[in-house]
């Protein structure tokens, strides 16, 4: 082969492709002990109520140390790109226990996420009142051409995913929390709103809120009040951006 292609076809590789970084982000998870699959298929109903196959890169999986007999699981994106990814970080910290994502809706009847409220797990957990940002964009490009459209189908990527294994396993044994990840090959900053003017700042890892409306209300029943529930109209997620050259930190903090 001509060595000319090979250098094509290394350079391809390296150019604005998430495939190498999510190869090398297998690696790491390797490295720390995580189960993983890579590029596990799953699908989902488009508009016109019709399965439609999909792809993620990573599944990963690990014991968790936060609650007995629990797993962590990582439903992870990877993405490369030459322009920055800009993030708008609010003053305001998450104290919302629905942005937990277990597989069980209910635990013995109750709501899970009442229960882990009442037991104080998401006091421990690594989501707690970390600052969130609420929108995005990639930086240094036409805004005519749709700049935000790589993080929006990442996110949207991530979250499809994530909500199918949600719905897969929410009669398994095991309790799960499910963590949406995108990792990014890339420069990640933060825009924050301070006397009166935005500044920037670099950053490894962002905590980005989405907000899903529920297409009907659902009822929440309460741990400790039987009988007793409340309505929910939408469900948070925190959709965690991290930086490739963070990751091996990141996956310390979860554990």
């Amino acid at each position: 082969m001509p060595d000319n292609i090979v250098e094509q076809i290394k350079n391809e590789m390296e150019r604005n492709t998430g495939h190498p970084v999510s190869i090398k982000a297998s690696m790491i998870l390797q490295k720390k002990g995580w189960d993983f699959k890579n590029a596990p298929m799953f699908s989902i109903k488009n508009k016109d109520d019709k399965e439609e196959s999909r792809e993620i890169d990573i599944v990963a999986n690990h014991k968790s140390q936060l609650v007995k007999d629990a797993w962590n699981s990582l439903i992870i994106e990877c993405k490369k790109q030459e322009k920055p990814w800009i993030f708008f970080k609010q003053n305001w910290k998450n104290q919302n226990y629905m942005s937990l994502s277990p597989n069980h809706i209910e635990l013995t009847k109750a709501s899970i996420f009442d229960w882990i409220d009442q037991n104080g797990i998401f006091k421990k957990h690594h989501y707690y009142n970390k600052k969130l940002a609420t929108y995005y964009y990639v930086g240094l490009t036409n805004p005519d051409r749709g700049p935000s459209q790589t993080i929006y189908k990442a996110v949207t990527q991530v979250l499809d995913a994530l909500i199918f294994y949600w719905k897969q396993l929410d009669k398994a044994n095991d309790l799960i929390f499910f963590h949406p990840v995108i990792v990014f090959d890339g420069n990640i900053f933060e825009a924050i709103y301070k006397n009166e003017e935005f500044e920037i700042e670099e950053s490894n890892h962002v905590c980005l809120l989405i907000d899903r409306e529920f297409e009907e209300p659902e009822q929440i029943p309460f741990f400790n009040k039987v009988g007793v529930s409340k309505w929910a109209f939408t469900k948070p997620f925190i959709i965690e951006i991290v930086k490739f050259d963070y990751f091996e930190q990141y996956l310390d903090s979860v554990k």
